[in-house]
């Protein structure tokens, strides 16, 4: 079960890193809930996830997301990864600035039937913001 699991994380990540979403209904439950979606009201199914990932891959070219480390115990998956990428499109609000950034992030996935129905994430978003000059 637990490779299951971790495999179901990866193609999440896999869509972040390629922006390829077809088949997501496949790993991504109609349920599914971002805890950290920016709009919460809108923050449930696949719709959210390809959301998601269509407005990350807007805001940042050349994105490379690296899994540093993957941990799984039953249903729940934890997954400490490595991000970078150059800001060339609007970020929240802020206009391409053109600079690169890097930074850790730590997401908890709990995985139902062979599909993520629930995301939580840490990430460090002054430390990004400061790097692409959008924070002094």
């Amino acid at each position: 079960m637990s490779l299951n699991n971790i495999a179901v994380v990866q193609k999440a990540f896999e869509a972040f890193q390629t922006g390829c979403l077809e088949g997501a209904e496949a790993y991504i439950a109609s349920d599914y809930l971002n805890h950290r979606a920016l709009d919460s009201a809108d923050g449930h199914g696949a719709e959210e996830f390809k959301a998601s990932v269509q407005w990350v891959r807007r805001a940042f070219s050349d994105l490379n997301i690296e899994v540093k480390e993957l941990l799984c115990t039953g249903e729940r998956v934890v997954a400490r990864v490595l991000v970078s990428g150059r800001h060339t499109g609007d970020y929240l609000d802020f206009a391409p600035t053109g600079k690169r950034f890097f930074s850790e992030h730590v997401h908890f996935f709990r995985i139902c039937e062979g599909k993520v129905i629930e995301h939580h994430m840490l990430r460090d978003d002054l430390g990004a913001m400061t790097q692409l000059g959008l924070f002094p």
